[in-house]
């Protein structure tokens, strides 16, 4: 399945060196994405990050399967540290991959402290004076990090900072929401005498800052006018269990209806073993085994393709929240069009085009929703599979809708009273 809506859909990622090859590729296009990262490695190798002549076959395989990359160059690590010479080695890199077709952008870095903020911005604005169509891309820390970690005390000030200090094309952040509760602990016995410690989640809980953290992101971006990209859980590693496939749903459809411009996955290959965070069952094994992953990933992106297709350039009006929520939210409220959304536990953002985007914010249970509609207003139900539009049967001027767990429908309201 390519992807064909214009909608950006990633991961963290990419198969290991060894594996830049055609059908490892052709895998990746066929699960529906858009957009490839650059490769993990493992500790037997000692590149941190690649090479122009890893970079560019992953070029070449991504313009034969109709995607993006995003390069990881190992010179950027230079341009960060050189103070006296880092145009020097951010023109070389740009020299060589600016004009290859498949090129998005350019890795700096990962989860920065605000005290680097002021060198990644001189960066960033280079990058934009030398090649203006493939801008730097830098990813932010959630808002579970530290002060520490951050660099300032609150989290809304490290993304405020950041967007001021560094001017990125958009704020991309990760925050893996499912966290194990009551988990158990195991001990194995490795090379050397050393042990490591296994985490195994015994249940699979949302934490309570997920929605605060898309909250400020979306509030901040929109007020620069940036797009935002939203990283999700799709790995085990520690205490962070393997996500049900409702809650692979639930994480993607809420932040699409936030308005996320990207959905990313952490990780689509599992990273190599290791003794802290002993990844395991993303979409292949790290000896490149699919799992079970894979396929749930590819349905989820078909229909996150459709979606993220209606509403791809569409500006996000406003979201609301139905039913309890422990986090600080705005609740439904008449908005003129609807009058009401109840039955269950729902996120329902609001798009131009009178579009609505209604998840249910349940990812254990079905759930049966109303919707009342203002007098004179017609609903179309858009197929996450086909895209084809069906009316809405309504009783009096409501219509009520079943949702699987951690499911969304697209509606598009009409007023009937309104002469075309």
């Amino acid at each position: 399945m390519s992807n064909t809506s214009g909608y950006a859909i990633t991961f963290w990622g990419a198969p290991p060196v060894g594996h830049t090859n055609e059908q490892r590729y052709k895998e990746i296009a066929e699960a529906g994405f858009t957009l490839v990262t650059p490769p993990l490695r493992g500790p037997e190798q000692n590149l941190k990050h690649g090479s122009y002549e890893e970079n560019s076959r992953i070029l070449e395989l991504c313009a034969r399967f109709g995607m993006k990359a995003i390069i990881e160059d190992s010179r950027m690590s230079l341009a960060l540290e050189d103070k006296e010479n880092w145009k020097s080695h951010l023109d070389n890199i740009v020299n060589d991959y600016r004009s290859h077709p498949a090129l998005e952008g350019y890795y700096i870095f990962d989860e920065p402290n605000a005290t680097m903020f002021a060198r990644l911005g001189a960066i960033t604005a280079y990058l934009r004076e030398i090649d203006p169509y493939h801008p730097g891309y830098i990813n932010l820390f959630p808002n579970y990090a530290t002060p520490e970690q951050l660099g300032t005390q609150t989290y809304r000030e490290y993304v405020e900072r950041y967007v001021d200090e560094v001017r990125p094309e958009m704020v991309s952040y990760d925050h893996y929401a499912m966290f194990g509760q009551g988990r158990s602990v195991d001990k194995i016995e490795i090379s050397d005498n050393r042990e490591r410690l296994i985490f195994e989640s015994n249940t699979r809980e949302e934490r309570p800052s997920f929605f605060e953290n898309i909250e400020i992101v979306r509030e901040i971006s929109f007020h620069h006018q940036l797009p935002f990209k939203a990283i999700l859980l799709l790995v085990a590693h520690g205490a962070y269990p393997s996500p049900s496939e409702a809650q692979l749903r639930w994480q993607t459809f809420i932040s699409l209806a936030y308005g996320a411009s990207t959905i990313s996955y952490f990780t689509y290959w599992t990273p190599s073993d290791e003794p802290i965070w002993h990844y395991r069952n993303a979409m292949f094994t790290w000896d490149g085994k699919k799992t079970d992953k894979y396929d749930i990933v590819l349905a989820l992106n078909r229909e996150l393709s459709r979606l993220g297709g209606f509403l791809y350039n569409r500006k996000s009006l406003g979201i609301y929240h139905v039913g309890e929520e422990r986090e600080q939210v705005t609740y439904f409220h008449d908005t003129g069009s609807i009058r009401e959304i109840a039955g269950g536990r729902a996120v329902a953002g609001y798009f131009e085009g009178a579009y609505w985007l209604i998840v249910n914010k349940d990812y254990e249970r079905s759930t049966e929703l109303t919707v009342t509609l203002e007098d004179g207003i017609t609903a179309i139900l858009v197929d996450k599979i086909t895209g084809e539009e069906r009316l809405l049967a309504l009783h009096g001027n409501r219509c009520t809708l079943t949702f699987q767990p951690g499911d969304a429908e697209l509606l598009r309201l009409e007023d009937s009273r309104v002469k075309r």
